[in-house]
């Protein structure tokens, strides 16, 4: 039995070393990101993007979060603050984020979301 949970530990270490991408973006709260022809896109110093959510009311609480993949990529992301609603209403809004002087540098923009969304938005 010891031999057994010596092998799971080993195999279950051996796989969360080998994983490709060990860093996993947290966005909170359930939304979509909703993506038209001319969204989402960057303009001056803000990226602007058209989410969607349920719940009892609009205007939930977002802020941008972001990680530098390498010296010219940035990959930046929506963090949910407010906490699901049970609620049925939806809510379709427009959002401006301040994005930073190294995030604007980057060469290489990647915007992610839930539901395995990923634009890249400059490049």
């Amino acid at each position: 039995m010891k031999q057994l949970s010596f092998i799971l530990i080993v195999l279950f270490l051996t796989a969360c070393i080998n994983d490709p991408n060990p860093y996993h973006a947290d966005f909170g709260s359930d939304y979509v990101i909703l993506q038209t022809s001319e969204l989402p896109n960057i303009s001056n110093d803000s990226l602007i993007v058209r989410i969607a959510y349920s719940g009892c009311n609009g205007e939930h609480s977002f802020v941008l979060r972001n990680r530098y993949i390498n010296s010219s990529t940035t990959e930046i992301w929506l963090y949910k603050q407010t906490p699901d609603q049970l609620c049925d209403a939806y809510f379709e809004e427009t959002r401006y984020f301040h994005l930073t002087d190294e995030m604007i540098e980057a060469t290489k923009i990647v915007l992610i979301g839930p539901h395995d969304f990923r634009i890249t938005i400059k490049e």
